[in-house]
């Protein structure tokens, strides 16, 4: 069994801040166009709370369990206007950091699956909100 790596860690801790993050922003929602903001922002911090939770125990099935987590800089947010950056951020992290999770082809389908999931949500964001 291979160790667990700190960029490994870093990333489902970055996952994991992505899901307060998101929630957050959803709890700001309001005014025009805040509706279609929440459906998108509450359906991404739901799914990648589960998506996260899968790739971490997923991960731990091939490497040894990750005993410390890094913090990470965790940004402040008092309206919804700059939630499609924040999502486009994480985005962003998530295909460029992908590699750091392993070449297992199960753990880079979970990652696609959180590509997809965030991917989505900005489509709802950019166009629906």
């Amino acid at each position: 069994m291979k160790k667990a790596t700190p960029e490994a860690a870093e990333f489902i801790a970055v996952l994991l801040h992505g899901v307060t993050a998101t929630h957050m922003l959803y709890l700001l929602c309001k005014g025009p166009g805040s509706y279609a903001k929440h459906v998108a922002l509450s359906e991404l911090y739901s799914g990648l709370d589960d998506a996260a939770d899968k790739l971490a125990e997923a991960y731990f099935g091939c490497a040894s369990l990750i005993e410390e987590y890094p913090g990470t800089k965790f940004p402040t947010f008092s309206t919804t206007s700059n939630a499609t950056n924040y999502v486009e951020q994480l985005y962003e992290y998530v295909e460029e950091k992908r590699e750091k999770m392993g070449d297992e082809s199960h753990i880079q389908n979970i990652v696609d699956e959180i590509c997809s999931l965030v991917s989505t949500a900005l489509y709802k964001l950019r166009e629906l909100a």
